[in-house]
């Protein structure tokens, strides 16, 4: 029972591993990962050290009053779902065919821009951002393929 419940998971990621939509997603998140560790290991940094309430300020008794940071790091959360957008834009159009595709690539990543900046409220940081960003950035490509 348990064998036969492995080779259907087995097909079934074979299936899905196959699928060009699947395959631009895993590569536009391979293009981000090195922008996305940077991002993970500066968000480290401000908790460990920067933030008036980190653990090393708290522990040596140390006041730092560094009000920028928390703001570069919301806007470089918004680059990095922006060559996200530019990246899925790009492999996707390519896996469909089309070579000639910088107008969809400029219009996902100046919508996905709007998207998060025109809001005045906090970013939030969570995983919804990405689903949203590649079911858009899907629909959006796929209308150009379709035009």
């Amino acid at each position: 029972m348990i064998k036969k419940c492995f080779s259907l998971i087995v097909k079934l990621d074979n299936i899905v591993l196959k699928n060009h939509v699947f395959q631009a997603i895993f590569s536009a998140m391979r293009q981000t990962l090195p922008v996305l560790a940077i991002d993970v290991y500066l968000r480290l940094l401000f908790v460990l050290f920067l933030a008036p309430n980190a653990l090393f300020p708290v522990i040596f008794n140390i006041n730092l009053k560094i009000t920028g940071l928390q703001i570069i790091l919301s806007i470089l959360d918004v680059v990095i779902l922006m060559i996200f957008a530019a990246a899925l834009t790009n492999k996707y159009l390519i896996y469909r065919g089309i070579k000639n595709n910088i107008l969809p690539i400029l219009t996902n990543f100046l919508a996905t821009y709007l998207l998060f900046t025109v809001n005045t409220q906090d970013f939030s940081h969570n995983v919804s951002q990405y689903l949203v960003v590649t079911v858009l950035t899907l629909l959006s490509s796929e209308s150009y393929y379709q035009y």
